[in-house]
C-alpha cells in the first residue's frame, strides 16, 4: 500500500463518498464490473520527506521483540477482533488482507518484514497512511506495534470500503485509490498483481459484509446482475479469476478457471511468488534489514 487516502483526498476536487460510489455504479455498464473491481490503485507520491527515509527513521526506532496477545495458533487475534469492532470490519477481511500482505509475520529470516518503497508491519502501512491514521485515532508513534499496525490498517480498510464497496477496496487498499481513479475516469491501464491480488482476496471473502454496509457497496451490489452476464474482452486466466471473484460474491459461481500453478519458491521476472502463485506487487517485494 502506498500513499494515505487524505493525501489523495486534499489534491481532488470535493467529493463525497456517496457522489463516488454513484459515479462507480455509473461505471459500471459503459466499462465492465470485472474490469472496475480488479482494477489498481497508484497512489500519489507524498511531498515532503522522502517516503523511504521516513520508513527508515520508523524502522531505526522500532523494536526488536513484540508479544503477541494470542495463542501460537493465533497470535495477533485479540487485536484483529479489536480492530474489527472497532471500526466495524469483518475479522476475516482484517485476516485476509494481512495474510495476504505479510503472512502475519513481523520479522523475515530476521529482518522487519518491510517493502523497498517503505511499507511497513502486518497491514503493509506505507509511513503516510500511517502518519495520516494516527493522527485521527490516536495511535502510537511505531507503525510496526502490531496493535496499532493492525488499527490503522483496519480503519484504512474501512476507508476504502465506504467509498468503492466491496470487493473494489482490495484494489484500493493494494495500491491506493488515486489509480483505481484513474481507471475509473481516464480508463487506465491495469496492473496484473493487483487483479490478483482482488481475485485471491475475493474469494476468502465472498459473502462476509460489515453489519453496516456502506453506500457504495449498496450501490455495486445493485449492479450483481452485470457480473453474471458480463463477457470480458480479455479471457486470460488473471481476467477470468477475478470475474470468479466477484461472481462468487453475489452466491452464484461461474466455472472454476484453469489456474497455472506455481511452486512456492518459484521467482520469475524479478517477482517474488506468494502462497496463492500469485506475484507479489513489486513494491512489495524484497524485504531491508532490521535497525533496532
Amino acid at each position: 500500500m502506498k500513499a494515505g487516502f487524505q493525501s489523495y483526498l486534499s489534491s481532488q476536487p470535493v467529493c463525497s463518498g456517496r457522489k463516488a460510489a454513484r459515479r462507480v455504479a455509473s461505471t459500471l455498464p459503459a466499462l465492465g464490473l470485472l474490469m472496475l473491481l480488479a482494477a489498481c490503485a497508484g497512489q500519489p507520491r507524498p511531498n515532503g520527506v522522502p517516503v523511504a527515509d521516513e520508513a527508515a527513521r520508523y524502522r531505526a526506532h522500532a523494536r526488536s521483540y513484540y508479544a503477541p496477545p494470542g495463542p501460537p495458533e493465533d497470535p495477533w487475534g485479540p487485536y484483529i477482533k479489536e480492530a474489527a469492532n472497532r471500526f466495524d470490519v469483518p475479522e476475516t477481511w482484517v485476516r485476509a488482507v494481512m495474510q495476504q500482505e505479510s503472512g502475519g509475520r513481523l520479522f523475515h529470516n530476521g529482518q522487519f518484514v518491510t517493502s523497498v518503497p517503505g511499507a511497513m508491519g502486518l497491514m503493509q502501512l506505507m509511513p503516510p497512511t500511517y502518519d495520516e491514521i494516527r493522527a485521527t485515532y490516536n495511535l502510537g508513534d511505531d507503525p510496526y506495534e502490531p496493535h496499532d499496525n493492525i488499527m490503522a490498517g483496519t480503519a484504512y480498510i474501512r476507508q476504502m470500503y465506504d467509498v468503492y464497496g466491496s470487493p473494489g477496496f482490495l484494489a484500493a487498499y493494494n495500491a491506493g485509490p488515486g489509480r483505481l481513479e484513474d481507471f475509473l475516469t481516464r480508463n487506465r491501464t491495469l496492473p496484473r498483481e493487483t487483479r490478483n491480488y482482488v481475485a485471491s482476496i475475493g474469494r476468502k471473502i465472498v459473502g462476509i459484509s460489515p453489519a453496516s454496509r456502506s453506500q457504495a457497496d449498496l450501490l455495486v451490489a445493485s449492479h450483481d446482475s452485470l457480473a453474471q452476464s458480463y463477457k470480458p474482452i480479455q479471457t486470460n486466466s488473471e481476467t477470468d479469476s477475478v470475474r470468479l471473484a466477484w461472481s462468487n460474491r453475489g452466491g452464484v459461481g461461474l466455472a472454476q478457471p484453469h489456474l497455472p500453478q506455481l511452486p512456492l519458491t518459484q521467482q520469475k521476472a524479478g517477482m517474488v511468488m506468494g502462497q496463492t502463485g500469485t506475484p507479489c506487487p513489486m513494491h512489495k517485494q524484497r524485504l531491508l534489514p532490521a535497525t533496532v
